[in-house]
């Protein structure tokens, strides 16, 4: 398991279907990396110990966002807030349980 995951990760292997953000906060106007390259090692690793099966993924909101564009703060987390405070690129990894109902886009 990789330190940044054992940091933050103590409970049980989640069980049911879910849903994940990743948000890679990144230096410039041009990220360093695909969303699918982004994506695919941080569901890889987290399977290892998060969730038993990457499957169990099934909505994921993928963004990259540079460092020092406006955002709109409305019940972030305190771990979420303090990593915007310090300017430095970092990678954002939350998971929970899916949106149901699914909202179809307009």
């Amino acid at each position: 398991m990789s330190t940044a995951v054992r940091a933050s990760w103590s409970g049980p292997k989640l069980t049911t279907n879910l849903r994940a953000t990743i948000i890679n906060f990144h230096v410039g106007p041009e990220p360093p990396v695909d969303l699918d390259n982004m994506s695919k090692p941080i569901f890889d690793e987290m399977q290892a110990d998060v969730y038993g099966d990457d499957r169990q993924i099934r909505q994921a909101r993928l963004v990259h966002l540079e460092i020092g564009a406006p955002v709109a703060i409305a019940n972030a987390s305190k771990l979420l807030v303090t990593a915007i405070r310090t300017g430095g690129p970092f990678v954002y990894v939350r998971v929970e349980d899916p949106e149901s109902p699914y909202p179809l886009p307009g």
